[in-house]
């Protein structure tokens, strides 16, 4: 019985050796080139919050200089939620189809003109159409970004860096309500215009970074066979040559997946 009281010697040392283990599963840090590209798509979740805090502030002044009745205001409020859903799965098929970066780019155009044709607005209709384009760019860009966030990340870092976009919608809500604050001392018959037409900004400089510095991820690129694309963009978003081609792999394997089952489903 004595045996089994006993305690073995090496506890200390066995405890160094899990601190090393642990160390040692730190996934390494994503290129630098990862994090940039996530935080390009970052603006575009931003944007999104931008018009949802400044519509709040835009409203009160808005209300009064237009004559809305509160049915007015709840229904131009809540439309950009209604038609954000089918702009959500509209960004799916879209992306699969043209890409992520050109849904990203049509997605801040939407949104562009929409900012546009509320800050001008003379009529509750013009008002409502703004609105309900935003909408849609707002549905699409939501669905985009986290996608393409974690298509261009190494597979540890995926959570992590989608995480970045939900914080960059948090962020541009706090902007939209600053942006309330800094313009509500203008006249009230045009400081709701300059709060709304501030909008039009993020949305421009995201289709400049869809147009000219992201790239589109690898996987859309192997999805369409446009192979040498692909193994471009993954040299950069790999941190070694065997991490590129397992990634390769991944992508090509999940793709082979899908097309087996669209065509069970077809079958069927």
């Amino acid at each position: 019985g004595m045996a089994s009281v006993v305690k073995p010697p090496h506890k200390k040392s066995d405890k160094i050796e899990q601190k090393i283990m642990v160390q040692q599963s730190e996934p390494a840090p994503p290129p630098k080139y990862v994090i940039k590209m996530a935080l390009c798509a970052c603006v575009n979740s931003a944007l999104l919050g931008y018009d949802t805090g400044v519509l709040s502030g835009a409203l009160l002044y808005l209300r009064d200089d237009m004559n809305l009745d509160t049915q007015q205001i709840e229904l131009l409020t809540s439309s950009m939620n209604f038609i954000a859903i089918p702009g959500c799965f509209a960004a799916g098929i879209i992306a699969d189809a043209i890409g992520r970066t050109r849904t990203l780019f049509f997605a801040s155009l939407t949104f562009l003109i929409g900012a546009l044709l509320m800050a001008g607005a003379n009529d509750y209709g013009t008002l409502f159409l703004g609105r309900s384009l935003i909408g849609i760019g707002v549905g699409c860009g939501l669905a985009i970004d986290p996608l393409y966030i974690a298509e261009m990340s190494p597979p540890e870092w995926r959570g992590k860096l989608t995480s970045y976009s939900e914080t960059a919608i948090n962020i541009g809500i706090l902007s939209g309500y600053l942006s309330n604050v800094c313009f509500m001392w203008l006249p009230s018959e045009y400081n709701w215009r300059v709060m709304l037409a501030m909008g039009a900004v993020p949305p421009f400089i995201m289709m400049v970074l869809a147009t000219y510095v992201m790239p589109d991820t690898p996987r859309f690129y192997m999805s369409k066979g446009r192979t040498a694309e692909a193994e471009a963009v993954l040299k950069k978003i790999a941190r070694s040559e065997s991490e590129a081609k397992a990634i390769k792999q991944d992508i090509l394997e999940s793709i082979a997946e899908e097309k087996q089952t669209s065509a069970s489903r077809t079958a069927q």
